[in-house]
C-alpha cells in the first residue's frame, strides 16, 4: 500500500510501541497493541490496495466493538490509519 510518508508511518510505528508498553500493565491496550502492529504490516506488505483497505477496516471495526483504551493515543493512531486509507483509495480510483 501506498505510505503518506515516512515520517506519518515512523508516528504510527511509534504508537504500536507505545501500545506494546502499556499492554504490558494494562489488559485494555492488548487489543489496541496487536491491532495496530497486524495494520502496520498490512500496509508495509499489501500490494492489493483494495484488499489492503478492506483488511483494515475490518480491524479498525474489531477493536471499536471491543473493550479497549480508546485513549487519545487511539485515537490519534485512526487518524494516521484513515489517512492512508484515503490516499491508497484515491490512487484506486485514479488506476480506474
Amino acid at each position: 500500500m501506498k505510505i503518506h510518508s515516512i515520517q506519518h508511518f515512523e508516528n504510527m510505528q511509534m504508537m504500536c510501541r507505545y501500545f506494546e508498553a502499556k499492554s504490558k500493565y494494562d489488559d485494555l491496550y492488548v487489543i489496541e497493541f496487536e491491532t495496530s502492529k497486524i495494520i502496520n504490516s498490512i500496509i508495509e506488505k499489501e500490494d492489493d490496495n483494495i484488499v489492503g483497505i478492506e483488511k483494515i477496516l475490518d480491524f479498525l471495526a474489531i477493536v471499536e466493538k471491543s473493550n479497549h483504551a480508546g485513549g487519545s493515543h487511539w485515537q490519534d493512531y485512526e487518524i494516521h490509519v484513515l489517512a492512508i486509507v484515503k490516499i491508497n483509495r484515491l490512487s484506486i480510483n485514479k488506476a480506474i
